[in-house]
């Protein structure tokens, strides 16, 4: 059996990097992180290595789904994008 495909979107997020972690201590291996366009490019802690962040876009997510062979709807996602899990300016939630 192989490991499911695993887009995480908002993995730059405290949510997502806990989402991230938990995966990890779970043992998947083929997870994508998924996020802004302004976090696209930089990269998250993933186990003890880092993955690389991509732009959350439609197309990006169908990606997941058509390497998996699956359609969207069937792709295990963790959709972490709330107001309450960003940070605003001057430190402050």
């Amino acid at each position: 059996m192989t490991d499911p495909r695993i887009g995480v979107v908002g993995a730059t997020g405290a949510v997502g990097q806990v989402t991230l972690a938990l995966l990890a201590e779970r043992g998947f291996g083929q997870v994508r992180a998924f996020a802004s366009s302004r976090s696209a490019g930089s990269t998250v802690t993933y186990g003890d290595g880092e993955v690389g962040v991509e732009e959350a876009t439609v197309e990006a997510l169908g990606a997941v789904s058509q390497a998996s062979g699956s359609s969207l709807k069937q792709v295990m996602l963790a959709l972490v994008k709330h107001d309450a899990f960003r940070t605003r300016a001057g430190g402050a939630q």
